[in-house]
């Protein structure tokens, strides 16, 4: 039988494999270094804006953020059987406020604000215009305190 005649690309150089294997090598210490960087550089950025803050600064957050959609909202209230529409963004944002009042209320351990954003959460759930607008009515001093 003759002798088989393997074609040259059949077996790479000798350097090949070690060449891949370092490149491989660096590319990974490249991407653990990149992502060691981007994590010291999301929790320094964290720590600057005051993200890691308190309960108490969070709960104040929500509390701030709940009031200020109310605020917006304000010309749009009382609840109507026309306004309150589940297609209009009015619905989604009282939604996002009665979620807000509720956690603030869980962090300060305020029954009272807790309730009342529970009960404006059901009200826009079950689409109950009157408990909607007492719970609103019940927020607007706590608003205005905040």
């Amino acid at each position: 039988m003759p002798p088989q005649n393997t074609p040259a690309f059949a077996t790479p150089p000798p350097r090949t494999h070690r060449t891949r294997t370092l490149v491989l090598v660096a590319a990974a210490a490249a991407l653990v270094v990149g992502l060691i960087g981007l994590g010291i550089g999301g929790v320094g950025g964290a720590l600057l804006s005051g993200s890691l803050g308190s309960a108490d600064s969070r709960a104040d957050q929500d509390l701030a953020d709940g009031c200020a959609i109310l605020d917006r909202a304000e010309g749009e209230l009382p609840l109507t059987e026309e306004s309150l529409d589940v297609q209009a963004p009015l619905f989604s944002e009282l939604l996002a406020a009665a979620s807000l009042f509720t956690a603030a209320g869980v962090g300060k351990d305020d029954l009272e604000l807790q309730t009342a954003g529970s009960e404006l959460l059901e009200g826009m759930s079950r689409l109950d215009i009157d408990l909607a607008n007492e719970t609103l009515e019940a927020l607007a001093p706590i608003c205005a305190d905040a």
